[in-house]
C-alpha cells in the first residue's frame, strides 16, 4: 500500500530532488548520533563518564559547565560554519 500511494505520488508531483552524497552522509551521521544519544547513559571508557568529563572540563576550561564544543563555539566563533573531516575518532 505504502509503495502505491508513492508511486502515484511522484507521478502528481513529479520525482523527488536526489540528495547529494554530502547531504546523505550528513542524514546518516545525525541519525546515528541521536541514536547514540538515546542510549545513554552509556559511557564506552572512563573519558566519557560525567564525572571525569567534569573534572576535564574544569581543568581546562576553568569551569565544569563548559563543554569542548561551548569552548571552540566562544573561542573561535568563526569556525561555526566551517566543514571538517575526521576519521577513525568515534563519535
Amino acid at each position: 500500500m505504502q509503495k502505491l500511494i508513492s508511486s502515484l505520488l511522484q507521478k502528481l508531483v513529479g520525482k523527488p530532488k536526489q540528495a547529494t552524497d554530502a547531504q546523505r552522509a550528513s542524514e546518516h551521521w545525525a541519525e546515528w548520533q541521536q541514536r547514540v544519544d538515546a542510549e545513554k547513559p552509556k559511557w564506552i571508557d572512563w573519558g566519557e563518564h560525567p564525572f571525569f568529563l567534569s573534572l576535564i572540563y574544569q581543568e581546562l576550561f576553568g569551569s565544569k559547565d563548559i563543554s569542548l564544543f561551548d569552548y571552540f563555539k566562544n573561542a573561535h566563533p568563526h569556525f561555526t560554519q566551517a566543514k571538517a573531516l575526521s576519521l577513525c575518532s568515534g563519535d
